[in-house]
């Protein structure tokens, strides 16, 4: 699913009423283990404050989600510096093969 940037809104389809949910930044949202979470819709990507934001510690490096430049630029300033942390701790551990 590609989830679209944070200020768009989906509607949710019910019998009576469609309620609006926020959606988070999609290049953020990919490494969150809390994404789409109640957490996640209901605060960090309302108030686009990230909060809650916690990367997968499992994710594989060979299986990282590969990013754009315009979805670097869209995330708040406050993510960007833990983001790129996240990529180059997980592009080290691929790299880093130790001895046996």
């Amino acid at each position: 699913m590609n989830y679209i940037q944070n200020n768009k809104k989906v509607k949710i389809e019910n019998n009576q009423q469609s309620p609006e949910i926020a959606i988070p930044f999609s290049a953020a949202c990919r490494i969150c283990r809390n994404s789409m979470a109640d957490v996640c819709v209901e605060d960090c990507a309302v108030y686009k404050d990230f909060k809650f934001f916690e990367t997968k510690k499992e994710i594989n490096p060979m299986n990282l989600p590969r990013f754009t430049m315009k979805e670097y630029e869209e995330l708040p300033g406050k993510i960007k510096g833990e983001f790129l942390a996240f990529y180059l701790i997980k592009i080290m551990e691929l790299l880093y093969v130790p001895e046996r």
